[in-house]
């Protein structure tokens, strides 16, 4: 398990990172009106970036399997820690900032 999660610190935040921060300068730059087209394509590049990271993790996985571990066990009842997506409590920002 510890090498799956090394690989997730190690290369999935900082991709989540990087298109956080791209995100928040597209967003800026809308509000500007200056500099949109670039802040797009940063964004866009970092969007890619991220999901490249992420389907090579994906395979990671499945090639590395990790021992059955019983999460009821490790983190209690799955409602206490699960987010409506809708919700104001959901945020991209609890995957990338631990």
């Amino acid at each position: 398990m510890q090498p799956i999660i090394d690989k997730f610190n190690s290369l999935i935040r900082p991709a989540l990172r990087n298109f956080a921060v791209a995100d928040t300068a597209f967003v800026a730059a809308q509000a500007a009106g200056t500099g949109v087209d670039e802040a797009r394509q940063a964004v866009m590049l970092a969007a890619r970036q991220a999901a490249i990271e992420l389907h090579h993790f994906a395979d990671f996985v499945l090639t590395n399997p990790s021992p059955p571990v019983v999460f009821a066990a490790i983190m209690g009842p799955p409602s206490a820690n699960l987010h409506n997506i809708g919700s104001r409590r959901a945020s991209f920002h609890d995957v990338i900032d631990d």
